[in-house]
C-alpha cells in the first residue's frame, strides 16, 4: 500500500515508549529510540500522505504529540482501523487488532508485525467498503467525511480512485 506510513507504538504503564514500529511500502523502523524515529521521519516525509494505525488517535497520536511537536507527521491524512473495522464489520464481536503471531507463542508485542496486520485489516476495510450497496457509500461519506475518526479514510479512496457515489442530482 503505497502513500501509508503504518504505525505502532507498544508503550509500558507509565505511557513511556517502550518500543516503536513502522511499516512503509517495504522499508520498516523497529527502534525503540525517539530521535532515531525522527530521523526515520525526515528520510521517509516525502514517501508517505497518509498515516495509519489501530487506534491511532486515542494511542499512538496523543504520546507522539508531546514528544514530537512540529513534526511533519502530524500534517498527514490520519487513518484510524479501529473505527472503520466497527463501522464496516459491526457483526464482529470486538474490534482489537489480532495478532495471530502470539497465538503459538509468549512472544512480546511487536510493533512491525502489529503494523503488518494493521496493513492487512486496512485491506479487509477497503474490500468490505467496495462491497458495500453504492447508496451506503454514499451515505457513510456524506454522514463522516468531516469527522476525523474517517475523514483520512475518504480522502485515500478519492485519491486512489476508489470512492464511487451516487451523483446528486438538483
Amino acid at each position: 500500500m503505497k502513500n501509508i506510513l503504518f504505525l505502532d507504538l507498544e508503550v509500558d504503564g507509565q505511557s513511556n515508549i517502550r518500543d516503536i514500529g513502522a511499516w512503509l511500502d517495504h522499508s520498516h523502523f523497529h527502534d525503540p529510540d525517539v530521535k532515531n524515529f525522527q530521523l526515520f521521519l525526515k528520510t521517509h516525509a516525502s514517501s508517505f500522505h497518509f498515516l495509519c494505525g489501530h487506534n491511532i488517535f486515542h494511542h499512538d497520536l496523543p504520546l507522539l504529540k508531546s514528544l514530537l511537536q512540529d513534526n511533519e507527521l502530524f500534517k498527514k491524512h490520519v487513518i484510524d482501523t479501529l473505527y472503520l473495522s466497527a463501522l464496516l464489520f459491526p457483526q464482529h464481536p470486538y474490534h482489537k487488532l489480532v495478532k495471530d503471531y502470539k497465538l503459538v507463542s509468549e512472544e512480546p508485542n511487536n510493533p512491525v508485525s502489529d503494523c503488518k496486520l494493521t496493513m492487512r485489516l486496512f485491506k479487509d476495510i477497503i474490500g468490505g467498503f467496495q462491497q458495500l450497496a453504492l447508496l451506503f457509500k454514499t451515505l457513510y461519506f456524506h454522514l463522516l467525511k468531516d469527522i476525523d475518526f474517517f475523514k483520512g479514510f475518504f480522502i485515500y479512496l478519492n485519491e486512489n480512485g476508489l470512492l464511487q457515489l451516487i451523483k446528486a442530482s438538483r
